[in-house]
């Protein structure tokens, strides 16, 4: 029981006898064996059994975080500099001949028209994926809080979060943590 001195009762048992924080258990169990205490090694062996290894501590790790997605530019930006860029090359390339450099404007002017026309699908599918990123940052975020009030109780072998309620066996652990 380290790191509390009166952990929560279990919610299936009632006991809080084999009661150990949930992070607790995953620190010790991947903390390299020379430098466990013997209140880790009690713990590990406790919860596991002897022999224990990292196969058992993967079941408490915390939950995964959400892939890095690129982040994009805001669609306006890309085209003002797309917009710039292409302006600048007409002038260099057709400077001499100013008729080439008016065609190539013009088509230049069209495709300015043509993102103007589509521009709200772009914004809307920008912040869309953007929004997307940020619920699965806040969703990763609570998943992680959870992970770290929970408790596991040895005797029967369920994760609960006392200050949320609600209890889950060991193997559906991560579904727990992760929902609200």
């Amino acid at each position: 029981m380290q790191g509390d001195s009166f952990p929560p009762p279990c919610p299936v048992c009632g006991s809080a006898g084999q009661v150990y924080k949930f992070s607790q258990v995953y620190v010790s169990a991947i903390t390299a064996p020379a430098d466990r205490s013997p209140a880790d090694e009690a713990l590990l062996g406790s919860v596991f059994g002897p022999g224990a290894g990292p196969v058992e501590a993967a079941q408490f790790a915390p939950p995964a975080e959400p892939a890095e997605k690129p982040r994009l530019p805001h669609p306006d930006a890309l085209a003002l500099a797309l917009g710039a860029a292409a302006l600048m090359g007409l002038f260099l390339l057709f400077n001499g001949s100013p008729e080439r450099f008016w065609r190539g404007l013009m088509v230049v002017g069209a495709l300015g028209a043509g993102y103007l026309l589509f521009r709200g699908r772009f914004i809307f599918r920008y912040a869309r994926a953007r929004q997307a990123a940020l619920d699965a940052a806040q969703r990763s975020a609570r998943a992680a809080a959870r992970w770290a009030g929970a408790y596991y109780c040895a005797a029967d072998r369920v994760v609960f979060d006392p200050a949320r309620g609600g209890c889950a066996a060991l193997e559906d652990a991560p579904g727990f943590l992760l929902n609200d």
